[in-house]
Parts: structure tokens; C-alpha cells; sequence
């Protein structure tokens, strides 16, 4: 299937353009939440090697 075809039939679909939507939202949020754990956790390592 191309993406030209795939983009029209899930432009379609509202649901499916809405859970993909959503989807995408979520694995954002989960991917900032991560950045900040690792973000935390090499300043605290940084801060106890001093």
C-alpha cells in the first residue's frame, strides 16, 4: 500500500485518525516523561561524584 493510499483510507476512518492521534500524544508524553527520569538521574549521579 503507499502512503498516498494509506493517508486517504485513514483520513476516512475519523476513529482511527483519532486513536492514531492519540497514540502518537501518548508516546510523546511517555518519551518527555523518560528524558526527564534520565535528565534526574544524571544530575544526581553528576552531583555525587563532586
Amino acid at each position: 500500500m503507499s502512503e498516498s493510499r494509506f493517508c486517504f483510507l485513514i483520513n476516512q476512518d475519523a476513529m482511527a485518525t483519532e486513536k492514531l492521534a492519540e497514540g502518537i500524544r501518548g508516546f510523546v508524553a511517555d518519551q518527555v516523561k523518560l528524558e526527564n527520569i534520565i535528565a534526574e538521574r544524571l544530575w544526581f549521579n553528576n552531583d555525587l561524584q563532586r
